[in-house]
């Protein structure tokens, strides 16, 4: 019989160790829950928005359905944040600061576009109090102690077995 390796495969089949980083793993930044609980909040108003306008509607099944499916495709993105997977992190702070910054700006820009009696205040300061908040989710995602966690977690990435 051969000697076990201690450390588990990268994945079933390879025989390559995963990488890991000396020491022990570091403790979730406090940056990740308030950052996924934005995220979350706004998903929600999201979806509850939109929702009296579809109550009555002949596809209201459908919409459901999208909605749903949506929001299960959110939170498997959520959990793997939570889990500390770099890549969900990097995708995440790119659409949170798209969709901030373009929820900011059109909301903005379609105000200015209208005229006087149809102007109303609100109709600028929420939408870009939602963009803002999701823009310092993006900011919280970014910050240094997260990316020092998410490396801690999964460590370095290594080259194939053979491609050096």
């Amino acid at each position: 019989m051969s000697p076990k390796s201690e450390e588990p495969p990268a994945h079933p089949g390879s025989a390559e160790p995963r990488a890991r980083t000396a020491g022990p793993v570091p403790r979730r930044p406090w940056q990740v829950p308030a950052a996924l609980t934005i995220i979350g909040l706004f998903w929600v108003g999201s979806m509850t928005v939109g929702m009296p306008d579809m109550i009555g509607d002949e596809d209201f099944g459908t919409q459901l359905a999208y909605m749903i499916g949506w929001t299960a495709v959110l939170a498997l993105w959520m959990w793997r944040i939570w889990a500390g997977g770099p890549m969900a992190i990097r995708q995440m702070v790119t659409l949170a600061t798209g969709f901030g910054a373009l929820i900011m700006v059109g909301s903005v820009l379609v105000t200015v576009g209208l005229p006087d009696e149809y102007r109303d205040p609100l109709d600028v300061v929420v939408p870009v109090l939602v963009g803002g908040a999701l823009l310092a989710a993006a900011l919280l995602l970014r910050r240094p102690a997260v990316a020092e966690w998410a490396r801690g977690r999964y460590g370095a990435r290594r080259p194939p077995a053979g491609s050096q």
